[in-house]
């Protein structure tokens, strides 16, 4: 239960929720990004902002990894300039 998670875990767990429900909607294609029909962009804002340095950089490498997967693309804003 997301009740009983710590505040890292239930945001990784939202996090994959959201990037669940945006794979949903639909594959990336070329006509998705040229006009003739909605993008398949997932917005982040802050997605580290809860968690230690290793877990962010372990969090950014896997969001990266299923983005690829996914054939995704994200807009990510963060306050945090080195994952590492």
């Amino acid at each position: 239960p997301h009740h009983i998670l710590s505040t890292g875990q239930a945001y990784r767990a939202t996090l994959v929720r959201q990037l669940q429900a945006a794979a949903a909607a639909g594959p990336a294609s070329t006509e998705s990004h040229n006009g003739t029909g909605p993008p398949n962009i997932l917005l982040l804002d802050d997605f580290a902002t809860v968690l230690d340095s290793l877990t962010a950089a372990s969090v950014a490498s896997a969001l990266g990894r299923a983005l690829l997967r996914l054939n995704m693309r994200a807009l990510i804003a963060t306050p945090q300039v080195n994952f590492t």
